[in-house]
């Protein structure tokens, strides 16, 4: 088996070079399949980043210098990373080489892939169809494997063999815990289950996305083993993020009454579920802090103690933080924090690395992303808006653990799709940018 992965890196690596379209599909499938942190090549192990700087130059000789670029969806992220940059030299709490290098870590994985995708997809009829074809797959191999994973309450022998091969901790221990939770933490193809639940999240957004203008029955019943993979897989942010997406779609097609309906059905739902073993504590714990001792993670009233020792942390920096990385700089020496525990929250990890200046990074980011994408797609944005939102909501429930690199994935490939569907000429010759 470690020669199959040898040979899925070498195709990595080598493929874009042939067929830029081929390159980038296969490289999708290795990121979203396979649960690494780079791609294995007989024992050396080569960084994703180093792979996306080679797609990079793969793309820029195919593309060459005169081409126009699309880049206007990615600006709300670069300007923030920018932005972040400055604060690095005002920031003392952390050795400025770990934040200098964990800002270049940071940009170069979230902003080269997505930027090829764009481009890439937004130019070539052909290449978008194979790399769509890819992204579906990929969903659909993790949907149907996650609810496999469930009936074995846990135990993933995918992970933990691959694991082997990448001398990654061994996580069976946590995915089979079953204190409160009757189906253990599903982790998919994902090396951890948060991974997993974050990308069922983002699936069925994008099933949406592609079912509203491809309109594909067969996505009826991908999104079906999907809520049975939200519902089932351990994992109870995913539950609060898609209902906060789902609201927040609503509101966005002034669906306000259907919205009251739905939160009531959810209501109903929620009370069944108390009647069914396992799943009262699971879902109880989500608001109830007397039954938190029944379910491993932090409940409503932990938070707030967590969001306190924020406060705590940052109370001599409190406007630019400790400085960017700070969380992974803190864990790697010390481990988990005594009371702000493992940073489970996007705010606590925002605040503590760069404070209340971060925060107000980020709502202008999120700001700037809406808003762009209401002034190019209008009405067609809301779907786009609720992708954000289920990242959003998601990453505050359980804190930030490289997401932003899937969800810009899934955000270029959704705009790239509505932008082709919607047939508007200037997109596809480069004139926006």
């Amino acid at each position: 088996m470690d020669i199959i992965f040898s040979l899925w890196a070498l195709l990595v690596i080598i493929v874009p070079f042939i067929n830029l379209n081929y390159g980038l599909a296969i490289y999708l499938s290795y990121m979203l399949l396979v649960p690494a942190y780079g791609a294995l090549f007989f024992g050396i192990n080569i960084p994703f980043n180093l792979v996306n700087v080679l797609l990079l130059i793969a793309f820029f000789l195919k593309r060459g210098k005169n081409s126009n670029f699309i880049y206007w969806p990615l600006l709300p992220f670069a300007m923030y990373f920018v932005a972040c940059l400055i604060l690095i030299f005002v920031q003392a709490n952390t050795p400025l080489d770990w934040e200098l290098e964990q800002w270049r870590k940071d940009v170069m994985r979230c902003l080269i892939l997505p930027f090829i995708l764009l481009n890439q997809l937004m130019n070539e009829k052909k290449g978008s169809n194979i790399i769509l074809n890819t992204i579906l797959l990929c969903v659909g191999i993790n949907a149907f494997y996650s609810l496999f994973v469930v009936f074995l309450k846990g135990l993933n022998p995918y992970v933990s063999y691959v694991g082997s091969l990448f001398q990654l901790e061994d996580l069976t221990m946590y995915y089979m815990s079953s204190v409160g939770r009757s189906f253990g933490r599903v982790s998919g193809v994902f090396y951890h289950p948060m991974t997993n639940g974050l990308f069922i999240g983002f699936s069925l957004v994008f099933s949406f996305i592609y079912n509203k203008w491809l309109k594909k029955k067969w996505i009826l019943f991908l999104q079906a083993v999907l809520f049975m993979d939200a519902l089932l897989c351990g994992i109870r942010s995913v539950l609060v993020g898609l209902v906060l997406a789902m609201c927040v779609y609503l509101v966005l097609v002034r669906k306000i009454r259907l919205l009251s309906y739905t939160l009531f059905l959810c209501c109903i739902v929620y009370l069944i579920c108390n009647f069914i073993p396992g799943l009262d504590t699971y879902l109880d714990s989500i608001i109830n802090s007397d039954k938190s001792t029944q379910v491993s993670g932090s409940s409503a009233s932990m938070r707030l103690e967590q969001l306190e020792g924020c406060f705590d942390e940052i109370r001599n920096n409190l406007l630019i933080g400790n400085g960017y990385g700070w969380k992974d700089f803190y864990m790697s020496k010390y481990g988990d924090h005594p009371v702000i525990l493992a940073f489970e929250s996007l705010i606590f990890v925002v605040l503590c690395n760069t404070g209340l200046c971060g925060i107000l990074l980020w709502i202008i980011m999120g700001l700037k992303y809406c808003m762009s994408n209401i002034k190019k797609l209008r009405e067609s944005s809301s779907l786009l808006i609720t992708l954000f939102a289920f990242y959003i909501g998601y990453a505050c429930i359980t804190g930030d653990f490289g997401y932003m690199p899937y969800f810009l994935v899934f955000y270029t490939v959704s705009l790239s799709l509505i932008l082709k569907e919607k047939d508007n000429v200037k997109y596809f010759s480069g004139e926006v940018n």
